[in-house]
């Protein structure tokens, strides 16, 4: 971060022609006259212009696609499976696909809210993936579904 600050003094020494005089109009070719307006800070039209088209650009994507995780890196085999299937009731799941299987409408072990678990679950949810837990895993499970864990 302070690189640029040490920098820049010996730059301007080395190349005077990268120096910007304060409240002097850009001497030089027109490139240099166009690369110096860009360097300024962006006015009020430009900020509006560029919240308009990205409103523009958010609105058109969520009306004309569906904004949906790709397939690649969801379970969907697996939630496929469950659905032929019939299967009900809770899974223990691994992190990372907690939100996707709530917003297909599973109850899951856990999700990416671990902050709203508390430390203690986590760990003991690490410890179960890991095979490292004591407790027998329906005991785990049992616990997890009598107090809500499960969403």
């Amino acid at each position: 971060m302070l690189a640029p600050l040490i920098v820049a003094p010996v730059l301007a020494r080395q190349w005077p022609t990268l120096r910007t005089e304060p409240r002097s109009s850009p001497v030089g070719s027109p490139l240099r006259r166009r690369l110096a307006a860009l360097s300024r800070p962006a006015g009020r039209n430009g900020i509006a212009l560029c919240l308009v088209l990205g409103a523009l650009y958010v609105g058109g994507v969520s009306r004309f696609k569906e904004i949906r995780p790709p397939d690649a890196t969801m379970p969907v085999a697996a939630f496929e499976f469950i659905r032929e299937a019939k299967l009900q009731g809770n899974v223990l799941n691994h992190y990372g696909f907690g939100g996707f299987l709530i917003s297909v409408g599973i109850k899951t072990f856990i999700d990416g809210r671990a902050e709203l678990y508390g430390g203690d679950f986590v760990k003991r949810y690490v410890d179960i993936v890991d095979l490292r837990d004591k407790r027998p895993l329906e005991e785990t499970l049992d616990d997890s579904t009598s107090t809500g864990r499960f969403s």
